[in-house]
């Protein structure tokens, strides 16, 4: 039997994860069955694919918390029955210690029921909230940012500037905004067709 640790963190809370593991463990997690995902922008959890070609039926996968096995319960209850149906590992849950499917079948069967309930809870509020959106489109409700109406002195401030007839620091002063904040508005009256190019 083997004994790994996943969990996703922040570059700079690798080593804090690692004495996290050897903390709470009643056994020593091996520093290479130790599989760190940092968070990025895509959801590709490449150290856990890794760790998920390495088990074996009867190997202990130590989590600090259930979220780490999904970004929402649908996706957690999917992982928990891959790990323990299809690969026959046993799982451990730091921050919930009744967590432990080797303290029998049982557990993992009450987890796997208490997943599946709020999975379904989870599923019914996103169908909710969907419908929602849907209906104050109709209503005419726009979402987002409000649209950003233009004082002639701006305009005449950005055309100037395009023009240059004034630096970028007088724009600057003029309109009170950063540099990156001129460029996207002037960009924005050019789109709109308010300035010329």
């Amino acid at each position: 039997m083997s004994v790994y640790g996943y969990m996703r963190i922040k570059r700079e809370e690798k080593k804090k994860a690692e004495e996290l593991f050897a903390l709470y463990n009643e056994y020593p997690i091996p520093k290479e069955n130790f599989f760190i995902d940092e968070p990025g922008l895509k959801k590709v959890r490449s150290e856990y694919m890794e760790l998920k070609k390495k088990l074996r039926s009867g190997d202990l996968i130590v989590l600090p918390s259930l979220d780490k096995l999904g970004y929402n319960y649908e996706g957690i209850l999917r992982e928990w029955r891959e790990l323990t149906q299809k690969y026959g590992v046993e799982i451990k849950i730091l921050d919930k210690p009744l967590l432990d499917t080797r303290k029998g079948e049982e557990i993992a069967s009450i987890v796997m029921a208490i997943l599946e309930c709020v999975a379904d809870r989870e599923r019914g509020k996103s169908k909710l909230q969907a419908e929602g959106i849907r209906a104050a489109k109709e209503r005419g409700v726009r979402f987002g940012r409000p649209q950003l109406k233009y004082s002639a002195e701006f305009i005449d401030t950005a055309e100037r500037f395009r023009k240059k007839q004034i630096t970028l620091q007088d724009a600057l002063g003029e309109t009170g905004l950063k540099k990156s904040g001129l460029y996207y508005h002037l960009h924005r009256l050019i789109e709109l067709g308010i300035i010329s190019k």
